[in-house]
């Protein structure tokens, strides 16, 4: 975690790009939406199973230190908040971005195995509620001791590419 924490810092200078990129719909936001597009990429990759886990972790020193010099939410909400409002064609000019820096540094070479590229199929479900919920929510019955509940989630598949470093 630490080497790639270093070559998202130095190489793709992924908090300059994101700052320069992307945009909400927010007015005064106290909490800046690449910061918190930031801190959900941070959520994903430390594989937690949903913002609700998250939470405990926003105010832990080495988060703390990861984004230091920027104020972090107290609770998830914000976070879910900010990227309700984030602007899609912002993220997507971010993502173009990053493959481009990528492909020029040669990244993708690097993972091919005798001329082979892996792919893998990853699913997450970063939000789920029993009490909120949004126009794309999915839905569930849970059984539980005081009998059944509607659960909303939303669930989410990447692609991630397998190889050599």
């Amino acid at each position: 975690m630490r080497q790639f924490t270093a070559y998202v810092r130095k190489t793709l200078k992924l908090a300059q790009l994101a700052r320069k990129t992307i945009s909400d719909s927010r007015r005064d936001p106290t909490y800046e939406g690449y910061v918190c597009f930031l801190l959900t990429v941070v959520m994903l990759l430390r594989r937690q199973p949903s913002f609700n886990s998250f939470e405990d972790l926003l105010q832990d020193p080495p988060m703390k230190k990861l984004f230091r010099g920027h104020p972090l939410p107290r609770c998830t909400q914000t976070l879910k908040d900010a990227l309700k409002k984030m602007d899609l064609s912002s993220l997507e000019a971010l993502h173009q971005q990053i493959l481009k820096i990528a492909a020029q540094n040669k990244v993708f070479a690097k993972t091919l195995i005798n001329g082979l590229r892996g792919l893998a199929f990853d699913g997450v479900e970063p939000l789920s509620s029993r009490k909120l919920s949004c126009a794309g929510c999915q839905t569930r019955t849970l059984d539980t001791a005081q009998g059944p509940v509607q659960e909303n989630y939303h669930r989410l598949v990447m692609l991630q590419s397998i190889g050599a470093p």
